[in-house]
């Protein structure tokens, strides 16, 4: 791995600054001193050097809110990082208490505030991101990147109009002039149904723009249905140079290395593809290019992807764990004030179990956020029992389609089946 690829995890942790005289729960907290700004960044540069190897983190920047601050970071290995900070919240040795949350996040998009879970106030929307590289889901030419090995995501729209949606582009193209006209070529191209009309197209519009990424991966995904593999890992290579957090790019190339009988380099593809778009696992499964993979370990563990890893403020000594599962994403103030503290006083008053920690995933192009509870205990049963009875009679009642998973935890996939409505 090289550049960003090399960190794609985002690690958040956020911290009040205030003096303990000023922190109490009718602060209104207040900007940082210069004293206070110079402490906070010896803090983060610190912690930086404490989550493993050298060159396991880079310090992104500081986020400064009233009375807290958020600090960001990009981590290599996530497990070394999350093994530290639990060890450092352990030792409650810090001059700065702290919360984390540490995400995948392959396509560096912009942070997002660790309290509310939007994007940090005064930051560009994440289309709006000035970067060299495209972070977005379209490319800068305006192509949509999610096109599969075998349909095309990005131009199933359009294929579902069939003749006339092509007749359209077509006469659109031919009114068409300069730049525009790559997003026209990138969308004909796969509903054609001659692949070596498609081929031609492509080639004609490199021509002009031998240096587009999107036209060059188009270009290998043809390549691949015409099994042109050769040619295909040539167009695919480039558009990686290019582009290199391409995700379609490098599953493009691991389902064409699995075709071509090279199932190393398939796996070495497929998990940059997983680290930029950990989602598209969930393609690999189900993937017949990938039947060849099928029996390996590492392709097996792809099935299990760990897609969040939060903050845990118990170590579990029970032998059960059960997880409360709320649609929507909810900072870890909210969360804690809301549900985590005084669920975690019923259990412990009932001697019915212990709270854990909680989590937060944010909403991305294709999963919904959700916010997460863990919970130890040692009686299912009266654990769950004790759950309902709090949330009846709690003021505040947990969103609707809120589940209860017995044995599940947070980064483990969840068994419907077991699920229980609170």
């Amino acid at each position: 791995m090289k550049g960003k690829l090399k960190y794609p995890f985002q690690l958040s942790l956020f911290t009040y600054f205030l003096p303990e005289e000023e922190d109490g729960p009718d602060s209104k907290g207040r900007a940082a001193t210069a004293d206070e700004t110079a402490k906070v960044a010896a803090f983060q540069e610190g912690m930086a050097t404490r989550l493993g190897p050298a060159d396991n983190v880079l310090i992104l920047g500081r986020c400064w809110h009233l009375g807290v601050v958020q600090l960001e970071y990009r981590v290599a290995d996530p497990e070394l990082a999350n093994q530290a900070l639990q060890a450092i919240i352990d030792a409650k040795a810090n001059e700065f208490p702290f919360e984390y949350r540490m995400f995948p996040d392959g396509r560096w998009e912009i942070p997002r505030s660790l309290w509310t879970g939007e994007l940090i106030a005064g930051q560009a929307e994440a289309g709006e991101a000035e970067d060299e590289t495209d972070l977005d889901d379209e490319s800068d030419d305006g192509t949509d990147e999610d096109e599969d090995e075998d349909e095309g995501e990005g131009a199933e729209d359009e294929e579902e109009e069939g003749e006339e949606a092509l007749e359209d582009l077509q006469a659109r193209l031919n009114d068409t002039t300069g730049d525009d006209r790559i997003v026209l070529w990138y969308r004909i191209a796969p509903l054609l149904d001659e692949l070596d009309e498609a081929e031609a197209l492509l080639k004609a519009g490199l021509v002009e723009y031998p240096e587009n990424a999107s036209l060059l991966r188009m270009l290998g995904l043809i390549h691949i249905r015409q099994r042109k593999l050769d040619e295909g890992r040539v167009a695919l290579l480039k558009s990686i140079e290019l582009e290199e957090l391409s995700s379609m790019a490098h599953y493009n190339l691991a389902c064409l290395e699995a075709l071509a009988g090279r199932p190393d380099d398939a796996m070495v593809a497929l998990k940059n593809a997983l680290l930029i778009e950990p989602f598209k696992a969930f393609d690999a499964c189900g993937d017949d290019d990938f039947e060849s993979l099928r029996e390996r370990e590492d392709f097996q563990k792809i099935a299990s992807p760990q897609l969040c890893i939060g903050s845990r403020s118990a170590e579990n000594e029970h032998a059960e764990t059960l997880l409360i599962v709320m649609p929507g994403s909810m900072g870890p103030m909210e969360r804690g004030e809301l549900y985590e503290d005084p669920l975690g006083a019923f259990l412990d008053e009932r001697e019915a179990g212990t709270v854990l920690g909680g989590n937060t995933s944010l909403s991305t192009g294709e999963a919904e956020g959700e916010t997460t509870i863990e919970i130890g205990t040692d009686d299912v049963e009266a654990t769950i029992s004790a759950i309902q009875e709090f949330f009846a009679t709690a003021e505040v009642k947990p969103p609707p389609g809120t589940r209860l998973y017995p044995g599940a935890q947070v980064g483990v996939i969840r068994d419907p089946a077991t699920a229980v409505a609170l």
